[in-house]
């Protein structure tokens, strides 16, 4: 089970691979690549794709891997709650269908059946991400893991994130059972790991008539809900909200990726259809938890806790000169937040055009089920620091002069985001 898992992983690694390295160029090319691989355009729910290629840029000479402060997302999971496949059902159940909506509702009876009582939760292929994380962290980065050097892991309090914690650090300890991981749940943490003061939230809320109002006027002119619905429904102007109904479908269908069950439903949808709501979705998670320009950096806000937590505790562990790791596990729109404020110069265009933000940023590149970032730091024998960023497993840049390629100074990426803040 476990090897047709990994083989699993390791096509839809490939085939997002091949996307990947082509998504922003035309919205044609989108289209055309998104025909042939529909999980593509599946916003935060594609699985994790893993890295494009781990024939990294070497440090200069001198300079070895000293710590890892990371960041990762809950691995696959099933939809966030029961309800959404029950409500799924019952709309379908409460008219009359086609033959198309017939065999779709035997095939969401079919994924609700595998579903029932685990809304939310870890699938086995989320646990397995996370361990293939762990595994190739360690086997990059191996000095940092001989001995017993003391593993600082913090985690959400919900339990797709903590079952993500268990298995990354289950599979660390097959690898090393000397490590000393010492686990930390509570939620007090919830103060960095997913945050929003007060003050903030009020402000989100400020932003948030702005945004949505942007939002709305895309979704508009956007939406192509008439055909897939007339497919599914002998009457479809029944139905009181047509998008809700199929963005809620399409939700289902690309989670099916997350799962490992091979019910199909993406063949439902056409290919228009398909990239019309991931499109409708992206620009919705871009100005709620991205950088935005009409949002101002406030949603980037809510991660600043988070970065501050990233930087006390490299400065710490670099100043006693403790080995290993500080693991963190928790969420999407927080791990978007952060490489917003993080200025991740791949994941922070500046852009108030929504019709073309998708050739500029894409959720499902930025924020996959196992999403993470990855701040690895290397000293030399006179203790200067550099750090290199990987997002995903892959090299990504700062707006900032490196040292080397894409290894930056600690000192001056510290002094960066204090001016960006301002």
């Amino acid at each position: 089970m476990r090897n047709k898992i990994i083989l699993a992983l390791l096509l839809m690694a490939f085939g997002l691979n091949v996307i990947a390295q082509s998504v922003t160029t035309t919205r044609d090319e989108q289209k055309r690549l998104a025909h042939h691989n529909p999980e593509m355009v599946s916003c935060v729910y594609r699985a994790y794709p893993g890295p494009n290629s781990t024939d990294y840029n070497q440090p200069p000479k001198g300079y070895k891997p000293v710590f890892i402060s990371h960041y990762g997302r809950h691995g696959s999971r099933f939809l966030t709650e029961d309800e959404r496949y029950t409500w799924l059902i019952k709309e379908m159940e409460a008219h009359k269908l086609t033959d198309n909506g017939k065999e779709l509702l035997e095939r969401v009876r079919i994924a609700w059946k595998q579903a029932e009582g685990r809304g939310g939760d870890l699938t086995t292929l989320g646990e397995e991400q996370h361990k293939q994380i762990a595994e190739r962290m360690f086997m990059n980065y191996t000095t940092l893991f001989k001995g017993a050097p003391v593993m600082k892991v913090f985690s959400s309090t919900s339990r797709r994130c903590m079952m993500s914690m268990m298995a990354f650090c289950e599979q660390l300890k097959e690898l090393n059972p000397r490590l000393n991981i010492e686990r930390d749940v509570c939620e007090k943490n919830m103060r960095f790991i997913s945050y929003a003061s007060d003050e903030q939230k009020k402000l989100c809320k400020e932003v948030g008539d702005e945004t949505t109002k942007a939002y709305n006027a895309f979704k508009a002119k956007t939406a192509r809900t008439t055909g897939f619905m007339e497919r599914i429904f002998v009457n479809s102007k029944e139905i009181k909200d047509a998008y809700y109904f199929m963005e809620q479908m399409y939700f289902l269908a690309q989670d099916m990726q997350d799962c490992g069950q091979p019910t199909e439903m993406l063949s439902f949808f056409t290919t228009d259809e398909l990239y019309s709501v991931w499109q409708i979705k992206n620009v919705e998670m871009y100005l709620r938890h991205a950088d935005a320009p009409m949002s101002r950096g406030i949603p980037a806000q809510c991660a600043d806790s988070l970065m501050n937590h990233f930087i006390v505790d490299a400065d710490s562990a670099l100043a006693e000169g403790r080995m290993g790791a500080t693991l963190r596990f928790g969420h999407d729109t927080v791990l978007l937040k952060l490489l917003a404020i993080m200025r991740i110069k791949e994941c922070c265009p500046s852009t108030n055009d929504m019709d073309n933000l998708s050739l500029v940023w894409q959720d499902f590149n930025n924020s996959p089920m196992a999403g993470n970032l990855q701040l690895v730091f290397y000293q030399n024998n006179d203790g200067n620091t550099l750090v290199r960023f990987l997002l995903n497993e892959n090299e990504v840049h700062l707006d900032l002069q490196a040292v080397h390629e894409v290894y930056y100074d600690w000192e001056e990426v510290k002094k960066y985001w204090k001016n960006e803040k301002k």
